[in-house]
């Protein structure tokens, strides 16, 4: 028998199901939103399609709580979440001025891309999950998601995000170079906002080489430039400091203050005595 969502069985049907079925354990504790997305996947419940839609905004309500992992793990204080990237991410698509690309379709990919984190989280290259594992659990999120909504939507939305995952157009290509674009100039942010230039060195050098889009490398090279000269700028500052002759030859203060500026991997093995001083061409690259 199948139910219309809001009778006053709908409930009991639910959890019937989920028990019997052996899909989950249901207790008290239990999300019962995970049940009614079991039901309906196996044609238990029927929803309606306003009752459907809400439910899935709720769902990804999540994504404004769920931070970008990469920034917690190198403690960056108040990281940004899932939603705040993509919604930049889809303002960005939605200004590019490439007229060969399909911009609402990019806006779309951009707005689709991470949605199945409201559920997996955002997992990061540091977290060691294999990428077929990280596919599968990200798929299963979408069809779980996309359960939610109409037919004729579950189709649309799970094919957007199947054809970013398969880079299968010339769009899904671009936003994916948007998507390590927004990252990088978010570290940028960081830095600046810690006075802390080149902090985040790591994530530029992770996006090296991969970006192909004319716009895209033009915003790139500015960034780059800009970020090049606060670097730049600290490290005269620092080596400014470094000639006080009475600091000069304390390594530990060296290092306390390279790490001040960003530089948090050096160590003494980086400081080679020169005369009075020390060389410093370790410490600081752009």
């Amino acid at each position: 028998m199948t139910y219309e969502c809001g009778e006053l069985t709908t409930i009991s049907t639910v959890l019937s199901y989920n028990h019997s079925s052996s899909l989950l354990e249901v207790n008290m504790e239990q999300d019962l939103r995970t049940c009614f997305m079991n039901a309906q996947a196996a044609g238990i419940v029927k929803g309606q399609s306003d009752e459907v839609n809400k439910d899935l905004a709720w769902e990804l309500s999540d994504l404004e709580r769920v931070p970008r992992t990469g920034w917690v793990y190198r403690n960056v204080q108040k990281p940004e979440s899932v939603s705040d990237h993509m919604y930049r991410m889809a303002v960005m698509a939605l200004v590019t001025k490439d007229e060969h690309l399909n911009k609402d379709r990019c806006v779309r990919l951009a707005l689709v891309h991470d949605m199945a984190e409201c559920i997996v989280g955002d997992i990061a290259p540091a977290d060691n999950v294999p990428r077929e594992e990280k596919h599968r659990r990200e798929e299963e999120a979408m069809k779980q998601l996309t359960q939610l909504l109409p037919e004729d939507l579950q189709k649309e939305l799970y094919e957007l995000w199947e054809e970013y995952e398969t880079q299968s157009s010339a769009e899904a290509k671009f936003v994916k170079q948007l998507d390590q674009c927004e990252m990088i100039l978010q570290a940028s942010e960081y830095e600046d906002l810690e006075n802390k230039p080149g902090r985040l060195q790591d994530f530029y050098d992770s996006t090296a080489g991969k970006f192909s889009h004319p716009e895209i490398v033009q915003l790139v090279s500015e960034l780059e430039a800009e970020r090049n000269a606060n670097i730049a700028g600290a490290a005269n500052v620092f080596i400014f400091n470094c000639l006080d002759s009475s600091k000069k030859r304390d390594t530990v203060w060296i290092i306390k203050e390279a790490i001040e500026c960003g530089q948090e991997n050096v160590r003494d093995g980086d400081l080679e005595a020169e005369g009075e001083g020390f060389e410093l061409n370790k410490i600081f690259k752009s």
